[in-house]
């Protein structure tokens, strides 16, 4: 509840800091040296045409910046999210996979109002489309993990128990330890709780789902990291290939296993009507009794 009350709360903030460069000309003065060279040289309005991307790195950079200053201390909160869903995966005593699925629910709904639509449309209006999404990729997490109950989360000692948790390692460390090393210096940085480090995430976690992962669940997520491509290829952000990387491979693990979970229960199917069969042909050869 705290969480949510933080999103009404920094409306009113965001209100207040209107200066574009506020944030990136304090940093730069103590980090100048981690920006790139390339960067430097170009302008905003030469950056943009180069890149078809409506805004430059330094205004992308600058949303993280407001952001950050404005909804601390919720990243903590976000931090918190995470790693009590990680938790709740490794109970054998009582399944908590409703609850989990409540966790990301929340942190899709997060993160589609407080950064798309409170501070990331104001460098572009397709932001608002965004958020839409997000929004809708929240609701579906309570539809088919809380109400449905078709989701369900456990640790498995297998390929893809291993690969979800790494997903995880690098969505809560390494993401934020290889934006720093790049030069995005707090607080023009992506915090945990912004959409590419969020995905990451909720495919580790969808990696641990028990049960056949619904399609719908993860077709949001695998679009977004595709547009990692563009974030890191042309805004510098080159954390974001962790993106790709972990929406391409995600995917593919989820489909492959949905097939073998799928083939294992016509399997079943088969052999219990073939038993059915067995059963009644050898009641029918015996006669009446």
């Amino acid at each position: 509840m705290l969480l949510f009350m933080t999103v009404s709360h920094q409306l009113e903030i965001a209100n207040e800091i209107r200066s574009e460069g506020l944030f990136l000309n304090k940093t730069r003065k103590g980090s100048g040296k981690h920006v790139k060279a390339n960067t430097e040289r170009r302008s905003p309005n030469e950056r943009r045409e180069l890149s078809m991307i409506p805004f430059s790195a330094e205004e992308f950079l600058n949303v993280f910046a407001r952001y950050n200053v404005a909804v601390w201390p919720a990243q903590l909160f976000l931090y918190a999210i995470a790693l009590c869903a990680i938790g709740l995966s490794f109970q054998r005593s009582r399944d908590f996979s409703r609850s989990i699925n409540g966790l990301l629910s929340a942190l899709w709904l997060w993160s589609g109002i407080a950064y798309h639509t409170v501070f990331f449309s104001r460098i572009n209006s397709a932001a608002y489309l965004f958020g839409a999404f997000f929004i809708l990729q929240s609701i579906l997490f309570f539809y088919a993990g809380v109400w449905k109950r078709e989701l369900s989360f456990s640790f498995a000692n297998n390929s893809h128990g291993i690969i979800g948790g790494l997903f995880f390692i690098y969505a809560l460390v390494i993401y934020p330890v290889l934006s720093y090393e790049l030069g995005h210096r707090y607080p023009m940085t992506p915090t945990f709780g912004v959409p590419c480090p969020t995905i990451i995430f909720t495919f580790g976690m969808l990696l641990w789902a028990r049960r056949e992962v619904p399609l719908y669940i993860a077709i949001i997520p695998f679009l977004w990291s595709l547009v990692g491509v563009s974030a890191a290829l042309s805004l510098g952000m080159k954390e974001d290939f962790g993106l790709v990387i972990a929406g391409l491979l995600g995917f593919i693990l989820i489909l492959l296993r949905n097939r073998m979970q799928r083939a294992s229960t016509d399997s079943i199917g088969l052999a219990r009507k073939s038993s059915s069969a067995d059963q009644s042909n050898s009641r029918t050869a015996r006669g009446p009794i």
